[in-house]
């Protein structure tokens, strides 16, 4: 940042402010680019139902009051949604993972492949930290 801004500026007008808040922002946005890397998440995500999602943002939404004003109600109500959204979701992937292990069917092999899926033991690859 300090190599890419000039120290003193010359502003005469409203015109060169304008192109000084120009080039700082340009500074800001090349140094956060450069400074920051950007993750791929690829794969299936779990997507929750819309009830959960509505009374997460809705706690977010509590909280956030909260968070403005110090009021211990919208603290104790955003706890309260807090352990019902883990409920929820808790009860969510127990129904998945119940209509996944129903689904597997015999005929088309995939008990096998789910079987062997679970049965293989995972390999840490600790000789790529030695190398690097």
């Amino acid at each position: 940042m300090s190599t890419s801004l000039p120290g003193n500026l010359n502003i005469q007008s409203i015109k060169d402010i304008d192109e000084a808040i120009a080039k700082l922002n340009s500074a800001i946005l090349t140094a956060m680019n450069l400074a920051s890397r950007s993750k791929l998440i690829n794969g299936n995500y779990r997507k929750l139902p819309p009830n959960i999602v509505k009374k997460i943002t809705f706690r977010n939404q509590i909280r956030k009051r909260w968070q403005q004003t110090y009021d211990p109600r919208y603290r104790r109500t955003a706890n309260r949604l807090t352990n019902q959204i883990r409920r929820e979701i808790r009860h969510y992937d127990q129904e998945s993972w119940k209509q996944w292990l129903m689904s597997l069917n015999q005929e088309d092999n995939s008990i096998y492949i789910a079987a062997r899926k679970f049965s293989r033991k995972y390999k840490s690859h600790q000789y790529w930290t030695l190398m690097v």
